[in-house]
């Protein structure tokens, strides 16, 4: 299993509007929502411990979403 704790496990595998995950070295280190406001992507992340540089893919999402940039 890729989520070996039952609490995380239903945390990111929802019934409905399940989140992103973060991937670090294939591990999962958090959840992640993108909203647009604006012109702005508003991201909204939920770690379960270790936090790890997503900037360059904020970048890369906002600009796939046709935002002007994002807010963490």
């Amino acid at each position: 299993r890729l989520i070996p704790d039952k609490e995380l496990r239903k945390r990111v595998w929802k019934m409905i509007g399940s989140p992103g995950v973060v991937l670090s070295d294939g591990r999962p280190v958090a959840t992640w929502r993108a909203r647009k406001q604006g012109r702005k992507l508003s991201f909204e992340t939920e770690w379960f411990g270790e936090e790890v540089d997503i900037r360059e893919e904020a970048e890369r999402l906002a600009a796939l979403r046709g935002a002007e940039g994002y807010e963490a």
